[in-house]
């Protein structure tokens, strides 16, 4: 395991990439970039299948008609929404 990685209390490491816009999870995801959000605009959704996405990024992904996760093809269900740092 990677000694430079921190793992958070919810079970991800701040280092891992969301990977839907391809940012590091502690980093801002391209929306809130593009907005000039602070860095605790930028949540993190924890899916029952374990996979994580900034809020924003898998938000935009079901509102654009997906129902799946975009690694697992099972039914999206988000277990919780987590702060970024």
């Amino acid at each position: 395991m990677d000694s430079e990685k921190t793992t958070q209390d919810n079970g991800y490491y701040a280092t891992d990439q969301c990977a839907i816009c391809r940012n590091i999870l502690g980093d801002l995801c391209l929306e809130c970039q593009a907005e000039g959000r602070s860095d605790n605009a930028c949540k993190v959704a924890i899916g029952s299948c374990g996979h994580t996405f900034h809020y924003h990024c898998i938000t935009r992904w079901l509102k654009s008609g997906r129902t799946m996760c975009p690694l697992d093809n099972i039914a999206w269900d988000c277990k919780s929404v987590e702060s970024n740092d």
